[in-house]
């Protein structure tokens, strides 16, 4: 992507914000989202700002709609309820590249179904479910959707506040506008939880392994992005690069350190299973969820995990306490940093020169698989939505819609704010064209028995060494209990 002249893209985004009245809604004056809501469901005209910042986007979301039958909400608001996911959803102006592409593709979906796209912004996470459980225990509307978490899925699901999407009309989870593969993790005996797209796939959200250029360098490894494009760029290419730079860089286990994060280690070895192609339990239509996986496969791949987390040895995590990884990768101390592409940001300073790549592959057979955050979003809506139409309609139009909008204008904003050269560029969009997956154990955490036989197992099995297999066998009968417990058959509601 081209660099856009400083002085132009604050003029553009100055503009924008200018030209775009409300949050999301398209119209509205100064009114509240909760004003602006009451408003459109009245039969007051949908008002529309006469331009849009950012048209190549709202073309290309015009185009992706065109398949799509037009429909006629009558000017009632379709709301989107979030905590930290409005920038792509549901953002109150064109302050950057992503929220103005978020803007102009909400542009044309209002315009095709007569509606308003309304965020609204809860003041925490904890709020966030709380003000749901109040309103769907009730009975009453509280949002047509709401963009949550994937990890937090299973709070939702524990006190019944999400509808089926296998109710909604004209809806089907398994349609190819969405991400099926991820979806399928969300899903559990007659029921689909969660919608995860190109309207959720923040690509920021995706792993990603910061290099230090001169560190790499000094050890013979040369250009890392040749290594990527050649199907090199390998776990175990990362441990042994890791293990070489730790071995340079001190001489006992505190100083021995080749790569850092400032995630949980369990976090990345998560994204190191899930890029894998690797799942622990079986979400089969019409089937309670069971634990089922390759033991051969999960022994294998824990033996290679082992080779990076192992006995914390070379590979160090600053979550948790007052050293920060990020300060340590910046001032050029160490070769690899794990985080995400939303990294990118806080290193765009730093003096040292680096690089970005996408999450290490498994294998060549899974180099078209990466893992996405649990802190990425998911669109869900509460069992108490009487506008099932509507949704469904918003829902499969916002997926269509994103598709391509979305990724680029976030790929611009990287570029403009944070990347080093076009190398890196090209690496974001190498792991945004990939497949992003998540895992059932991601979605939930809370089901502690069934983690015991999962994650669990494996998290202490790469820390200590042995088989994943034995380690996990002894809990799968209580984590096989809790699944029939949470999840029992019931027909779509």
């Amino acid at each position: 992507m081209k660099r856009r002249n400083g002085a132009v893209r604050l003029f553009a985004l100055t503009l924008g914000m200018l030209m775009l009245l409300t949050a999301c809604s398209g119209g509205g004056g100064n009114e509240s989202v909760e004003t602006t809501a009451v408003t459109a469901r009245s039969d007051t005209a949908v008002e529309y700002p006469g331009e849009i910042v950012r048209p190549r986007s709202a073309e290309q979301a015009a185009k992706a709609l065109e398949g799509l039958e037009t429909l006629n909400f009558d000017g009632a608001a379709t709301v989107i309820a979030t905590y930290s996911h409005a920038d792509i959803l549901c953002p109150e102006s064109a302050a950057d590249e992503i929220s103005a592409a978020a803007l102009a593709r909400n542009r044309v979906i209002e315009k095709k179904y007569n509606t308003t796209i309304a965020g609204k912004l809860a003041g925490s996470r904890e709020a966030l479910l709380d003000e749901v459980r109040t309103s769907v225990k009730a009975g009453l509307y509280y949002a047509d959707i709401i963009a949550i978490d994937i990890s937090e899925i299973g709070s939702y699901n524990a006190d019944s506040l999400l509808m089926n999407l296998y109710s909604l009309p004209d809806f089907d989870p398994n349609s190819d506008i969405f991400n099926t593969d991820a979806m399928s993790q969300l899903s559990a005996a007659f029921r689909s939880y969660g919608v995860v797209s190109a309207a959720t796939e923040d690509v920021r959200d995706i792993y990603a392994v910061y290099w230090n250029k001169a560190i790499a360098e000094s050890l013979g490894a040369g250009d890392l992005y040749g290594e990527y494009e050649r199907g090199e760029w390998t776990w175990q290419r990362f441990s042994v690069l890791m293990h070489s730079a730790a071995e340079a860089r001190g001489a006992d286990k505190a100083t021995r350190i080749g790569a850092v994060t400032d995630l949980p280690l369990n976090e990345i070895a998560d994204a190191m299973q899930i890029s894998s192609g690797l799942h622990y339990v079986s979400t089969e239509y019409g089937s309670v969820p069971s634990i089922s996986y390759d033991d051969a496969a999960m022994n294998e791949l824990a033996a290679l995990a082992y080779t990076v987390f192992g006995n914390g040895q070379g590979f160090s995590s600053g979550y948790g306490s007052d050293t920060s990884a990020a300060t340590s990768f910046r001032g050029g101390d160490v070769l690899f940093y794990v985080g995400t592409f939303r990294d990118a940001e806080t290193l765009a300073s730093a003096e040292s020169d680096w690089g970005v790549l996408p999450l290490p592959s498994y294998s060549e057979q899974t180099s078209g698989i990466t893992a996405m955050s649990p802190s990425s979003a998911v669109l869900v809506t509460p069992r108490s939505n009487a506008l099932g139409e509507n949704t469904s309609a918003v829902l499969k139009a916002l997926s269509l819609a994103s598709s391509g909008v979305i990724d680029d204008a976030v790929i611009e904003y990287l570029t403009v704010s944070s990347l080093r050269d076009n190398a890196s560029v090209r690496m974001v969009r190498a792991a945004a064209e990939k497949t992003a997956r998540t895992d059932f154990t991601a979605a939930f955490p809370s089901i502690s028995a069934l983690q015991n036989a999962t994650a669990e197992a494996y998290h202490n099995v790469i820390k200590s060494g042995g088989r994943f297999s034995s380690a996990a066998n002894r809990y799968f009968r209580n984590g096989t209990s809790a699944l029939n417990q949470n999840f029992p058959l019931k027909n779509a509601e």
